[in-house]
């Protein structure tokens, strides 16, 4: 199976998730794959109510599922969401929107890249830059 994780909660088109939701409405047209509503953008506060709720809709994704993040998500679900791919062994596709370690900002996005098994970049070009800086997967 297929899964996209919707991670919004909200549809106002502005330019800071309008990528997304342009993603989200793509993917909706396709039936070989299934939305899991799960949001994850907020405050602190915010996060902490929906942690669980994430939790949840990870333990129902069937073994061997991939599933198309549009990524970067924030921690601590990307931190969950690689635990969760190795434990129940599904494929994790990153579809890159912004990559902070082009801006040498944080470098933890290597870690977080190389965790995943496919990677979708904007072009060729963005491409060639993730493998010079050390990112390695597909």
């Amino acid at each position: 199976m297929i899964f996209l994780l919707n991670d919004v909660n909200f549809f106002s088109k502005n330019a800071g998730f309008k990528a997304r939701l342009d993603i989200l409405d793509i993917i909706k047209k396709d039936d070989r794959v299934r939305i899991l509503n799960s949001p994850v953008w907020g405050r602190v506060s915010d996060k902490i109510k929906l942690l669980p709720t994430f939790i949840f809709n990870l333990m129902r994704i069937p073994r061997g599922s991939k599933i198309i993040i549009q990524y970067p998500i924030p921690r601590p679900f990307i931190n969950i969401l690689i635990l969760f791919s190795n434990v129940l062994k599904f494929k994790l596709i990153f579809l890159l929107h912004d990559v902070d370690v082009f801006r040498d900002a944080r470098k933890n996005d290597l870690k977080y890249l190389n965790a995943a098994d496919l990677l979708i970049s904007h072009n060729i070009k963005m491409t060639d830059k993730l493998r010079m800086l050390g990112v390695s997967c597909k």
